[in-house]
């Protein structure tokens, strides 16, 4: 009878500490491919040519700069080379992680809604 009633004081314990923890989130929902294509301003084929992350002074979180070189341009008029940033990176031992976020490997061909 003790160990029912320690166990259960237990629980409740866990369930109001949980209950009392913020947490926040996102939810990206896809897009279809004619989504994309008709919501686009620019849809180029491209080459990642350089990729690296840096912290951002004025918001303190880390972006990564993917250059690219535009091969054909699908949609839009498109420079020869381009530089796209995205949330998330890893500067030294400090990784920040982005659900849904793409991931440029240089050297990778590309195909991109912009």
């Amino acid at each position: 009878m003790v160990y029912r009633l320690i166990a259960t004081f237990v629980v409740l314990v866990s369930i109001v500490g949980v209950a009392g923890l913020h947490a926040s989130g996102t939810t990206v929902i896809p897009k279809t491919l004619p989504e994309l294509a008709r919501e686009a301003q620019l849809i180029v084929i491209a080459t990642v040519t350089d990729s690296r992350a840096e912290w951002l002074d004025d918001t303190g979180l880390i972006y990564t700069h993917c250059d690219l070189a535009v091969e054909a341009t699908l949609k839009g008029k498109a420079p020869r080379d381009l530089r796209v940033s995205e949330p998330g990176g890893t500067v030294g031992t400090m990784t920040l992680a982005v659900p849904s976020m793409p991931r440029y490997a240089t050297g990778s061909r590309v195909l991109i809604f912009l």
